[in-house]
């Protein structure tokens, strides 16, 4: 028998180059979404650090569940919205402590110089580098705000998400890491040579 003639070699390489493009595209998604996905299998209870400006943080509390309470500095901060949501999310500095950082929501309706920030948070504890792909550009905000190096060993409380409430990460990661092995499969496949029998 004679071998088997494949696809133009255009077609086949335009195919090959697509899925590789969606493999990596797909692999550095989950990647970068590892730190939610991990946070929502986390236990729904929240580990009590009393003064946030005061407990020892460390590594065994990072992308943890936690509640603190922190007087927060008005001034500066970062202030960013979101995609359909109608309240400005803030990110400030705990008073006191420069690498401490709270982000809490201000209701629209309330947004002004009269608002007072909240001093009780409960959500994930995250080392600024750490914070992956939901909060790019955030570390530079922070660098801009306080000086450069600010965000380099910094802490941010993101107040009002729990473990439950992450669960799409883990299934957005779950879906990106299919795609990325369908596509590794698609490629092992269009690249294997077909040999007569």
């Amino acid at each position: 028998m004679r071998e088997v003639a494949g696809p133009p070699r255009w077609q086949r390489r335009v195919t090959v180059a697509a899925l590789c493009l969606t493999a990596l595209l797909c692999a550095l998604t989950a990647w970068f979404l590892r730190g939610e996905a991990l946070y929502s299998l986390r236990r729904p209870l929240a580990i009590d650090l009393g003064e946030l400006g005061a407990a020892e943080l460390s590594g065994r509390l990072a992308n943890q569940y936690v509640h603190a309470v922190a007087p927060l500095e008005v001034a500066p901060t970062v202030r960013f919205a979101r995609l359909g949501e109608p309240d400005a999310a803030v990110i400030s500095p705990v008073a006191g402590h420069p690498e401490l950082w709270v982000e809490h929501h201000v209701p629209a309706r309330f947004a002004g110089p009269r608002f007072v920030p909240p001093s009780r948070f409960a959500g994930r504890l995250v080392r600024v580098r750490d914070l992956g792909l939901g909060y790019l550009g955030v570390a530079a905000a922070i660098e801009s705000a306080r000086g450069a190096g600010a965000a380099r060993d910094g802490w941010l409380l993101i107040d009002g998400i729990d473990p439950t409430g992450s669960r799409w990460a883990m299934a957005l990661v779950l879906l990106m890491a299919g795609f990325s092995l369908w596509s590794v499969y698609g490629i092992v496949r269009l690249t294997r040579r077909i040999r007569p029998e």
